[in-house]
């Protein structure tokens, strides 16, 4: 809990001084979201998206809070989003397969896995999720 506190201080030092700075944002967000305090993390997630709605590292990580979260259509979007702005983001595609796999839509996580794998054939988290 220390240590979740020195960086959320450090980080919003730092967004004093640049308070458009998305990447900023988004390292605020994940700490909130690491304390559980879900609720600070999505304005901070909208805030960054608000400033720049192509940030990728803002929709993967709101994804994943609102995966855990149970808010699976709304991680599929901000994945989907993702995949839409970046085609060749790996990670946007993994996290999408593992969305499809929670909603037992096997035939769309292995779409997403074949499209990964399309994108990075060596990649060793491709072949993880394939088991």
């Amino acid at each position: 809990r220390y240590e979740l506190k020195g960086a959320l201080e450090c980080y919003e030092r730092c967004s004093e001084l640049e308070p458009e700075n998305t990447e900023l944002l988004v390292k605020r967000a994940g700490v909130k979201m690491d304390g559980s305090k879900h609720a600070d993390a999505e304005a901070l997630f909208a805030e960054a998206l608000t400033l720049d709605p192509t940030a990728s590292d803002a929709l993967l990580h709101r994804a994943n809070l609102r995966m855990l979260q149970q808010r699976v259509a709304d991680s599929e979007s901000d994945l989907e989003t993702c995949i839409r702005l970046y085609p060749n983001n790996l990670l946007a595609r993994l996290r999408l397969a593992t969305v499809y796999m929670a909603k037992e839509d096997m035939d769309g996580a292995k779409r997403m896995l074949d499209q990964a794998e399309e994108y990075d054939p060596e990649s060793s988290e491709v072949h993880c999720y394939r088991g």
